[in-house]
């Protein structure tokens, strides 16, 4: 099976500007720019099922299935794989060849405590490491890092993308060319803009 990021990222975008807008609606105190990683998740694992593709979570890597006890192992945080695949992925080996190994990261520039210090670093020196760890693993050939990232402008927003990119090559990263989808959420901390962004693994 060959997938199609631009169809994933489309999907998964719309889940998460849709809920963004139901922060919106409910007038949270926090908005969507406070959601974790995990809390991305079942709206994502929703959205694709809807689409006919099912999402497991904490799926261990395949290099990590060669270890005995099943509580062990670097995992992944979601596996996307056609609906009505078998998900013992034990007993099938080329499903680890089939899925799509996704990575979440979100960062973002304001934090409720003010602005994110820690911004840059995570940005530059952290998430690249998911690409790394998917890139490391040879049974993998399916794979992106999906980086929720919230901004303070679209600017600014794209100028870090961008600078992301360049970084991660420089530093001999294996991304390919990122699918963006980018929308204008509610102000309450700094950040007015999100942006849903797919960084697909590319072997050399």
């Amino acid at each position: 099976m060959i997938w199609n990021e631009d169809a994933i990222l489309e999907i998964i975008a719309n889940a998460v500007e849709y809920r963004s807008l139901e922060y919106d609606a409910e007038q949270a105190v926090r908005g969507i720019d406070l959601a974790t990683e995990s809390e991305f998740r079942e709206p994502i694992r929703q959205a694709l099922l809807a689409n006919q593709v099912v999402a497991i979570q904490e799926e261990r890597y395949p290099d990590a299935q060669c270890i005995e006890r099943l509580n062990h192992g670097v995992r992944c945080d979601l596996l996307l794989l056609p609906s009505g695949t078998p998900s013992d992925m034990n007993n099938d080996l080329d499903l680890w060849r089939t899925g799509y190994w996704l990575e979440i990261k979100r960062v973002a520039q304001f934090l409720e405590s003010g602005p994110n210090w820690w911004y840059e670093s995570t940005l530059l020196e952290t998430i690249p490491k998911d690409i790394y760890k998917l890139a490391s693993d040879s049974r993998i050939f399916y794979a992106g890092l999906l980086l929720v990232l919230f901004a303070a402008t679209p600017e600014s927003g794209y100028h870090d993308l961008k600078v992301w990119k360049q970084c991660a090559i420089e530093k001999g990263c294996p991304v390919g060319v990122p699918r963006i989808h980018d929308f204008r959420i509610n102000n309450c901390l700094g950040n007015g803009h999100a942006f849903i962004t797919l960084f697909p693994l590319r072997r050399l």
